[in-house]
């Protein structure tokens, strides 16, 4: 696949409210919009987006090092046209967000010049939509309500944001949601590391009666998840944990399992491994863990992957949205809902129309044709190769 060109594009997005991430607060996201050209003009867009409070690299640092890899890929020899899928090199020594985004424009682009879709390469028969978990931003009764508007417009997963406020509050808000959620629609929370162990397990005990998938990240201490478990009897996510795993050791845990555990007892970060290997999900977050796009399509096949294998955003803009949606999509087979609910945070995007959203579902097609059409007119140049 040769590239004939590259070209980076800065955008600034304005929230329709503040958005919280760890200790900073934003009321703009920014990132990089890649373009990468084809011989004939074919296009693939990539999104790098490094996430305050959460992303190991600053913006600046992502954006040196988007430039140095693009410029290498633009000039080095071409590969074949059949080339079955293209991989940066030495993507392990880049930021996530960098290759995440570098990776997905090379997957669009590698789509646009076989004439099909992205869903397409990564699966030979991708779903037609991807189930979303809507995101509630409200507390209390608002947040009530707003599930249960979500449940009517189809969704069948919700997520609530938890640990931000006092414990009874929390509580409140979740038995209050819990209530109007019909049996098929499951609550998701996320405490980002919120509380330490005897408060996350009194948390928990308060609301395993509930209709409850799982809560995502409930302690300040992450070695002592399964035992929140047992104590708690609520599963867990891993978001942050999978994170400071990395991919690597992900993708070799993900592989053998216990096997890897018992046979790295001094690793620095097992506590880590034993933690992501007993949690109910896995919510991954390429522009954070930055696994390659063909990883999904792996671990579809592995028994169990279904409920354990939750693709998530990071805030991205449209472009990174989409690409997630086809990943999920090689992944998510079994309707396991994506994190993808983000978008509605923003009161502008960089594509013209909204996202396809319609039943609690992303239309794929609908999706990718709005990416194709992207426009980069209105976005700020600030680099080409």
């Amino acid at each position: 696949m040769r590239h004939a060109s590259a070209r980076i594009f800065h955008y600034r997005l304005p929230l329709v409210r503040p958005l919280r991430l760890h200790e900073e607060v934003i009321t703009l996201r920014q990132g990089l919009v890649v373009e990468l050209r084809g011989p004939l003009g074919e296009a693939g867009y990539g999104d790098i987006a490094p996430l305050p409070g959460f992303s190991e690299e600053r913006f600046a640092a992502a954006y040196d090092q988007a430039c140095r890899v693009l410029e290498e890929l633009v000039n080095r020899r071409p590969l074949p046209e059949d080339h079955a899928f293209p991989c940066l090199r030495n993507r392990d020594r880049l930021f996530p967000s960098v290759r995440f985004g570098i990776e997905s424009a090379m997957l669009g682009l590698q789509a646009s010049m076989l004439g099909t879709t992205p869903s397409r390469l990564l699966h030979e028969d991708p779903p037609e939509s991807v189930p979303l978990c809507a995101l509630l931003v409200h507390e209390g009764d608002a947040a009530a309500k707003e599930a249960s508007e979500c449940a009517r417009r189809g969704f069948k997963a919700v997520k609530l944001k938890v640990g931000r406020s006092l414990m009874e509050n929390d509580l409140y808000t979740v038995r209050a949601v819990a209530s109007v959620l019909p049996p098929e629609v499951t609550l998701r929370l996320d405490a980002n590391r919120a509380w330490r162990f005897s408060d996350g397990v009194a948390f928990g005990q308060s609301i395993r009666d509930m209709n409850v998938e799982y809560i995502e990240e409930p302690l300040a201490e992450p070695a002592r998840l399964p035992e929140f478990h047992r104590e708690s009897g609520v599963p867990y996510a891993v978001d942050e944990t999978l994170a400071e795993v990395g991919w690597t050791v992900a993708a070799a845990l993900h592989e053998s399992g216990q096997r890897i555990i018992d046979g790295n007892e001094q690793h620095p970060l097992h506590d880590r491994m034993v933690s992501a290997h007993h949690a109910r999900a896995w919510v991954l977050k390429p522009t954070l863990l930055g696994p390659p796009p063909r990883a999904f399509r792996a671990w579809t096949g592995a028994p169990g992957c279904e409920k354990r294998l939750v693709v998530s955003s990071s805030f991205e803009s449209a472009v990174g949205l989409i690409t997630l949606a086809n990943m999920a999509a090689s992944a998510g087979v079994a309707g396991v809902p994506a994190g993808l609910d983000t978008h509605a945070w923003f009161s502008s995007d960089v594509v013209k129309s909204p996202l396809p959203v319609r039943g609690g579902r992303l239309s794929l097609d609908e999706a990718n044709v709005l990416l194709r059409s992207l426009s980069v007119d209105r976005l700020l140049e600030i680099g080409r190769a």
